[in-house]
């Protein structure tokens, strides 16, 4: 397993993006297009700052937790399949996109505010 844990990462097309078995954890993640993507549902996204991007967090990961995304221009979580809980999403275009692709995806106590369009839009 990698582990991506206590970065900062700013102004980059993709600020981390993990494949594989991955941990992301207790990062800072700004001013990109893509904030934090995880492509592989046994990757965990975990307690990070992710703000000031096109898009928050993005993919497949299997565990999106605790994470605090907020003042993106698009997207703040952009979900195709997993587990997403406890994260704090406001202040984004659109709180949380679900895409319908067909895989399994859980999304429970979030606290999603303050979007100017949709908290929660689902479908493509």
């Amino acid at each position: 397993r990698v582990e991506v844990v206590g970065n900062r990462v700013h102004a980059n097309a993709t600020g981390i993006h993990g494949r594989g078995v991955v941990l992301i954890q207790d990062n800072v993640a700004s001013g990109g297009g893509a904030g934090v993507r995880a492509d592989d549902l046994t990757a965990r996204v975990i307690n990070n700052l992710v703000h000031s991007n096109t898009t928050g967090i993005g993919g497949t990961a299997g565990l999106v937790e605790g994470n605090r995304i907020f003042n993106n221009q698009g997207t703040g979580a952009a979900v195709s399949a997993g587990m997403w809980r406890g994260n704090y999403i406001h202040n984004n275009l659109i709180g949380v996109w679900v895409k319908t692709s067909g895989s399994p995806a859980e999304i429970s106590n979030n606290l999603v505010y303050a979007n100017a369009q949709q908290g929660f839009l689902i479908g493509e």
